[in-house]
């Protein structure tokens, strides 16, 4: 999704017109941007926390040269989901992961026939998955 998505999104959620979702949601990511540029955390109940970090300097590598160069400290936008918003993808990641195959030995390079009990079961459990995804 970008900012038009989202600002689309906004405004048929929250039956509003396209401008003033726009206006919410620039003034919304500008404020943000602002308060953590000015060294402030801005906590999202829900959603998550934006704030600057120090990176120390450190010492890097050219990799086309392979010559070391020194990296300055320097400040760094991070964002930390909550737990509720981890969660929440984690359970829809979760709809997607396929069981794996029963393990086989390495002697076994044989491939299991179109028709075996193994490879029906293989096709309707990733057809389930996929069709459980969908409908939500």
């Amino acid at each position: 999704m970008n900012k038009g998505e989202m600002i689309d999104r906004v405004a048929s959620q929250a039956t509003l017109s396209k401008r003033q979702s726009k206006e919410i949601v620039v003034t919304m990511l500008d404020t943000i941007m602002q308060t953590v540029s000015e060294g402030e955390r801005v906590t999202l109940a829900g959603f998550g926390t934006f704030e600057p970090r120090q990176r120390q300097p450190r010492v890097g590598r050219n990799p086309q040269t392979g010559t070391s160069l020194n990296i300055p400290a320097r400040k760094v936008p991070t964002f930390s989901a909550s737990k509720s918003f981890r969660s929440k993808v984690a359970n829809q990641l979760h709809i997607l992961r396929i069981p794996p195959l029963q393990h086989r030995s390495r002697q076994q390079t044989t491939t299991p026939p179109a028709d075996s009990p193994l490879v029906k079961d293989r096709i309707q459990s990733i057809t389930s998955s996929l069709f459980g995804f969908l409908k939500t």
